[in-house]
């Protein structure tokens, strides 16, 4: 289906279509992309990969890759939406990160530099040059890391609902923020994330949060030599439009986008606006095919 026409369902209804229509099939979504597990530095990680091809099934060539990093909790269920519609227009690797997803803790306790590590080698190790990538929540401080690390690393990056906002960086204030956002996601968003959660468990979260709350964000993006574009609702209040803006100040060419009835959730709620902004960012337009 065709992003011109999936964004006529609007919102959490392009979801809640591709969520309906894989439990109709009896199918989970991530089935349908090639799927490998690789330990890295003593972690598992594990990446769906979903591609355009051809007539005969070979992939087309000389297309953008999409690298796709979940936020703390969820995985890469979450952006199914998001990767069938970019699909249409690039290869899309969607990371599963250590510890989460159903695969095992490491030994230690990771921080987002080693998140960022781990995911950067699994990348590599398909052969994947110059990503364009795109990190929610917690996925957008590990792919700062990932530009900032290797400032030639990638062309282009996306921050959906960047955290954590410096004025406030206690964990009571980051649970309220997240509470209130709730009150602004969708029932479906809901339910998929606490079932991610329920498989992450208590002790991993426990954990990260600490690294996630700590993360300076705002000082590795300096070091980011790439596009950037900030993504949130303008229901998130985990990451409201003044933080994203203040984020985007450490940029000259950086640009904030705030996507209306939408809120942290909206990488899996709002997919088809989102993809239009990925797209955008790496020169796809609607016009642009034609």
């Amino acid at each position: 289906m065709h992003l011109a026409i999936v964004r006529d369902l609007g919102g959490p209804r392009y979801a809640a279509y591709v969520w309906i229509r894989d439990v109709l099939l009896r199918r989970n979504p991530l089935t349908r992309m090639k799927v490998q597990e690789m330990e890295i530095d003593g972690a598992r990680v594990r990446l769906h990969e979903l591609a355009p091809v051809d007539a005969n099934g070979v992939a087309l060539p000389g297309l953008p890759t999409f690298v796709l990093v979940h936020g703390l909790g969820v995985s890469s269920r979450y952006f199914v939406p998001l990767s069938v519609l970019l699909a249409e227009h690039g290869r899309v690797v969607l990371i599963d990160l250590p510890g989460f997803a159903g695969l095992p803790r490491p030994a230690r306790t990771f921080t987002i530099n080693d998140f960022a590590d781990v995911a950067r080698q699994a990348v590599d190790k398909l052969g994947v040059v110059r990503p364009v990538l795109v990190g929610h929540s917690m996925g957008a401080q590990v792919v700062v890391e990932m530009a900032a690390d290797q400032p030639s690393y990638s062309p282009a990056v996306v921050l959906v609902g960047p955290v954590v906002n410096a004025t406030e960086r206690r964990l009571p204030m980051l649970a309220l923020r997240f509470l209130q956002s709730a009150t602004k996601e969708s029932g479906l968003n809901a339910l998929v994330a606490a079932s991610q959660y329920a498989t992450c468990g208590l002790n991993w979260l426990r954990e990260t949060v600490p690294t996630v709350l700590h993360y300076p964000i705002e000082e590795r993006l300096r070091r980011v030599d790439s596009r950037v574009v900030l993504i949130s609702g303008d229901g998130d209040y985990v990451s409201p439009l003044a933080w994203r803006t203040a984020l985007a100040g450490e940029l000259e060419s950086a640009r904030t986008v705030t996507i209306k009835g939408a809120a942290h959730g909206v990488v899996f709620d709002h997919a088809p606006l989102l993809a239009r902004e990925v797209l955008a960012l790496v020169g796809i337009t609607e016009e642009s095919e034609q």
